[in-house]
């Protein structure tokens, strides 16, 4: 047996061994079927038919700049960012990866400055089902895994996987859009393409079928995504590219789903993917169903200095049910510094220019919940201390001077809530602390008053604007508007020296570098334009979902969501489930001659395509002529699903399928189709003479 190498030598520098090859019908079969062997690995081909070059993804063109910017390489497969910290992918790319890059073009085996970044993995987890099965077609639909990042990375806006009502979206003929890193027909690998094309179906193991006639991932797009749009403009991730049954690149594929693996994922990594669902698929909206990119393939005007954020996105979620309920909450959230020590001196080690501190801070909201704490030094909110998951800590360096720490937290609704200060000395001593609060509220440990704000200030929103009462100047400061003591500093403007800033969660690294600044002018305060006046509730600063610090304006779904789909009346007494206009039932099903489109029927004739199976006596689900029915929806057989597994899926009328793609099952069932087993076929000598003239191979067709 021959094996298929890689076509160019050698790996880009700094990648582990880039295996990647075409693949012919036969590397199919033998390769992928009998023995198990992954796209990008090296596969077993037969004598019957020799490997050929692919066509080449296969068919489209390379992303723009920052298009995309959630699709990310993986040394030898293709991932999916879904969540700031984990990374979705196919189990056959193996569970030995050590980082994900996040760019365009890694093809010299690094990001070009300005290109991207890369992060390290914490583990990686792979589907053991995958092993345990020895049929083609739930292999493929098991074929799933995920990366636990390092760090996480916020700054990436990420497209949310398909799952719940979501998952009928996916009917078939549906445009999807397939991205990936892998071999093209342009001769690149490492470099992301992205091709449009249509999802075939759902087949009854939960896999994908997509693409074909030239349009098709290739190796090395391995666990690499299928895209699709909801009505309301904002888009999923639903596919993770497995591989083919039959074929080369350019034809169909199969795909793993996220509707299989998130279960996996979440039970895994005790981490939610799913903002808007249960991990079952329930409708559960939390505060971060909202704000999906509206075009993340466009890329137009963002940079990776940014993590390619920016660009349009969607409201708040609404697609299998009601939208997030973000009640009138106004009433700050509370939030307290618990190291280090109030009034503590720390001294330089010799030879240093500072000391290295570890800050942690509480939090806490009895309304909508905390969103997200930054650390704020001197009254300044200190450029990438905003945190969005605990522990709320930070480990930064201080050089000499009297310091000012305190905590900053952010409800779901917009309310800010500053903690009490916290004053270190480094290198010399800080001063005592203030006199007794005059505050009326009673103070307790951390400096939280009874109306559940900070001491010195209302703590309570005002009822007008929904925002947090401003915070004032520090009773510790000397100089009005200002955090900064005046202990060994000097007026007027001071820079405080550059402080380091990292934020350590498990083996996150370092973050970025940012300067302490004070002004006679006054410091603006978190929750405050430049006035020092409070700011309506979501109306600037960082929002607590994207992390963005402009207005927070969102684009509006109404207006590509058209009536009986998602936002319909399909609520009230008298709106029965499966009617008409209103949701579906709880299996997403609806009466008969109406179709579940996220969880609203909709017209659609049982029996045509892309509708529900049509069912005839004795139970049978069926479809109209030259369709066939796949997970309860009508679609074309094309291309024959399930090869050598002793079922002949051969059409008999008027099918699609690719002529000799199941000639192993199908003995004698297919005219001008030589299944002897001297073509390669293994049915019995002389069933079938008429197409084989006499054993030669002349009348096998490539798939």
């Amino acid at each position: 047996m021959n094996s298929l190498r890689p076509h160019r030598a050698p790996a880009p520098r700094g990648v582990t061994a880039l295996r990647r090859g075409p693949w012919s019908r036969a590397s199919a079969f033998i390769g992928l079927l009998a023995l198990g062997v992954a796209w990008a690995s090296d596969a077993a081909a037969s004598d019957v038919a020799a490997a050929t070059r692919p066509s080449a993804i296969i068919g489209g063109g390379p992303s723009s700049p920052c298009a995309w910017p959630s699709t990310v390489f993986l040394e030898n497969c293709t991932g999916t960012l879904i969540h700031p910290e984990i990374v979705m992918y196919a189990a056959h790319c193996s569970a030995e990866i050590e980082r994900v890059w996040f760019a365009e073009d890694v093809s010299d085996g690094a990001v070009s400055s300005g290109g991207g970044f890369e992060v390290a993995t914490e583990y990686c987890m792979i589907n053991p089902e995958k092993a345990e099965v020895t049929e083609i077609g739930p292999e493929r639909a098991a074929d799933f895994a995920f990366c636990k990042l390092a760090r996480p990375v916020f700054e990436v806006p990420i497209v949310p996987p398909v799952i719940g009502c979501e998952e009928t979206i996916l009917t078939p003929g549906r445009d999807v859009t397939l991205v990936g890193f892998g071999e093209t027909d342009q001769d690149t690998f490492a470099v992301k393409y992205e091709v449009p094309t249509v999802l075939h179906y759902i087949d009854e193991w939960g896999a994908a079928i997509i693409g074909g006639e030239g349009r098709s991932p290739c190796a090395g797009d391995s666990g690499g995504p299928a895209f699709v749009q909801l009505p309301d403009g904002s888009w999923r991730v639903f596919g993770i590219v497995s591989g083919p049954n039959v074929g080369n690149c350019g034809d169909t594929m199969w795909f793993a789903t996220t509707m299989r693996a998130v279960p996996f994922i979440e039970q895994k990594s005790g981490i939610d993917v799913t903002p808007c669902h249960y991990a079952t698929g329930e409708w559960n909206p939390s505060p971060s169903c909202r704000a999906f990119p509206l075009a993340p393939g466009d890329g137009a005007g963002a940079s990776w200095a940014d993590g390619c954020a920016g660009g349009p996105t969607s409201s708040w979620g609404e697609a299998c049910g009601p939208a997030y309920d973000g009640f009138e909450d106004g009433i700050a959230p509370t939030s307290r510094v618990t190291a280090p020590e109030d009034r503590v001196r720390l001294d330089t080690a010799p030879g240093e220019g500072g000391v290295e501190i570890t800050i942690d801070a509480e939090a806490a909201d009895a309304g909508s919940g905390v969103a997200t704490v930054s650390l704020v030094i001197d009254g300044d909110a200190v450029e990438g201390g905003t945190l969005r998951n605990p522990p709320w800590q930070w480990t930064v360096q201080l050089p000499r001077g009297v310091w000012e720490i305190r905590a900053s937290a952010r409800d779901w609704v917009g309310n800010d809530g500053l903690s009490a200060a916290i004053v270190v000395g480094v290198d010399e001593d800080p001063p005592p602390p203030p006199e007794a609060s005059t505050s009326t509220g009673v103070v307790d440990d951390g400096g939280v008053d009874s109306s559940g704000g900070v001491a010195g200030s209302s703590g309570v929103a005002d009822e007008s604007s929904g925002a947090a009462g401003s915070v004032g100047a520090d009773e510790g400061s000397s100089a009005p508007g200002c955090g900064c003591t005046a202990t060994g500093r000097g007026g007027g403007w001071f820079v405080a020296g550059v402080v380091v800033l990292a934020w350590r969660r498990r083996r996150a690294g370092l973050v970025g570098l940012v300067l302490a600044a004070c002004s006679d002018d006054g410091a603006q305060a978190p929750g405050s334009d430049s006035s020092g006046a409070a700011v309506p509730a979501g109306s600037s600063g960082v929002d607590p979902v994207t992390g963005s610090s402009s207005s927070g304006d969102v684009g509006d779904s109404s207006s590509s969501t058209t009536t009986g789909e998602a936002g319909s009346s399909g609520e009230g007494p008298s709106c029965r489930a499966g009617a008409l206009d209103c949701s579906c039932t709880a299996e997403f099903r609806c009466d008969a001659d109406l179709g579940c489109l996220l969880d609203t029927c909709v017209p659609c004739p049982a029996g045509t395509f892309a509708c529900p199976c049509d069912v005839a006596e004795g139970g049978e689900e069926v479809c109209g002529d030259g369709l066939a029915c796949f997970a309860g929806l009508c679609a074309a057989p094309e291309p024959c699903p399930f090869p050598m597994d002793g079922i002949c899926d051969e059409p008999r009328a008027g099918g699609g399928c690719q002529p000799g793609t199941d000639a192993f099952d199908c003995c004698a069932a297919v005219p001008g189709v030589c299944e002897e087993a001297s073509a390669g076929g293994e049915c019995p000598e002389g069933s079938d003479p008429a197409d084989c003239e006499g054993g030669s191979t002349g009348g096998t067709t490539e798939g």
